[in-house]
Parts: structure tokens; sequence; C-alpha cells
């Protein structure tokens, strides 16, 4: 199934084609009266108006799951953190227990916490209103005192023993 962007591309090109035989019609019509010619293009403005009706439908009809489905995990996510609210807190502190044991400082723990969460270095720049670059030499840090390779590394040093062995 195509993208909703594509998809609106898709309805707003249709759109556009049906103004401009629209016009032609009238035109036509206007200089020539009732033809042969005036009836085709009808039928191909009322052919291309139920294509433009069929997929303002589907996309409408997309948008309406699309939005129950992120409710329902929006509704998830918050039974999951109100159900583990006191483990996913030991958590969060066990993680800055070991970023201070590295020895990072306040600065770099802060961008350890974006990249363990999966943010990008641009991201983080944005948030705290700082050039990539310096999120960028700052993560280095971040990698270089802990042992880690990079951003996955760091994250799975902290879910590998959280998600247990793995199965053969």
């Amino acid at each position: 199934m195509p993208s909703l962007r594509t998809q609106l591309t898709y309805a707003a090109i249709v759109f556009l084609l049906m103004c401009g035989e629209a016009v032609d019609v009238t035109n036509d019509y206007l200089h020539d009266g009732i033809t042969r010619w005036v009836l085709l293009d009808l039928a191909l403005f009322v052919c291309v108006g139920l294509g433009v009706g069929y997929i303002l439908f589907q996309t409408t009809r997309d948008l309406r799951e699309t939005h129950s489905h992120l409710l329902q995990a929006r509704q998830d996510l918050d039974d999951f953190r109100n159900k583990n609210r006191e483990v996913l807190q030991g958590m969060r502190q066990a993680i800055l227990s070991q970023f201070q044991g590295w020895g990072l400082s306040p600065s770099e723990t802060r961008i350890a916490e974006f990249l363990v969460r999966g943010y990008s270095t641009r991201q983080v720049g944005a948030m705290l209103k700082k050039s990539e670059r310096t999120v960028r030499n700052q993560a280095l840090a971040v990698y270089r005192k802990s042992g880690m390779t990079g951003r996955s590394d760091l994250s799975a040093f902290f879910l590998q023993d959280i998600m247990g062995e793995e199965e053969s």
C-alpha cells in the first residue's frame, strides 16, 4: 500500500487533472455545443472525479486506522509504564549509576541518555541546542570512557541482560 504522502500526492495530481478537464469540457461546450468529444471529455471528467473520490476515501480510512493504532500503542505504553513503574525507575537509576561509574561528566551523561534512547546526534543537538559537532564529540567521549563502539553497543549494554539469554 502506498504511503499517506504518496496517496495525497496522487490525489492532488488527479485533482489538478480534473480541474484542467473541467475547463476543457466547459470551453468545448461553449464553442461547439454538445459533440461526441464533449461527451467523451465529460465521461473522462466523471471517471477522474471518481478516482479522486476513491483515493480520498482510502486515504481517510487509512488515516483513521493509523490514528486508532497510534491511540492503542500509546495506551499500551501507558499501561506498561504504570505496571512497571518501580522497575523502570530502578533501571534508570542503575543506568545513571553505570554512567557515573564510567566517569561521564554531567553533559556526557545527558548525551548518553539520549543515545541510549536511540536519538541521532543531529536530534540530540537540536533538543539540547548544541551543534551536532559538539554532540558528536561528546558521544565519542562517552564511547571511549565506556569502552563501547557506538550507540547500538551502548544500548545493547543495558538491554542485553533485560532481554535474557539468546535462544538457539
